[in-house]
């Protein structure tokens, strides 16, 4: 699991039978030199775990204690990076309400001016009483109170 190999396998076939051998009499594994990408202290729990004399090995606590200070620094990692992505995505969604709110804002006034246009151009409309502008403002409030 730690070195994502199956167990032995760099253990020539014909040295199987004694390495079998040897654990069954109390012998560990020779493998903590070739676990280089390992933090030290999962090495050194790892020998004190497969010591011959039970009263030497660590309790379950002192392992528990170990794994906790091994991970501590990729969990904080991991929680900054959490945080990180949290603000960003917050940021994100005032951004996205924001531009809601405009597309919303100019649906209105385009639908306000549409009005406008279709007011001053139909047969025997009366002259404007204000400009575009202006109408298009008034009709967008009024819209605007209609949606709400």
């Amino acid at each position: 699991m730690l070195t994502d190999t199956p167990p032995y396998a760099t253990v020539p076939p014909e040295r199987e039978l004694a390495l079998i051998k040897k654990i069954s009499l109390g012998g560990s594994p020779a493998l903590l030199e070739d676990l280089v990408q390992v933090p030290h202290q999962l090495r050194d729990l790892l020998s004190r775990c497969w010591r011959a004399i039970p009263s030497e090995r660590p309790i379950i606590n002192d392992c528990r204690l170990v794994l906790l200070r091994i991970c501590e620094p990729y969990v904080n990692k991991l929680e900054d990076e959490l945080a990180t992505h949290e603000a960003k995505s917050e940021r994100q969604i005032a951004e996205n309400e924001r531009l809601r709110d405009l597309l919303h804002r100019v649906q209105n006034e385009n639908a306000a001016l549409k009005q406008y246009i279709e007011d001053i151009t139909r047969p025997g409309a009366r002259e404007p009483s204000m400009e575009p502008i202006e109408a298009m403002h008034m009709m967008t409030a009024m819209s605007e109170e209609q949606d709400w």
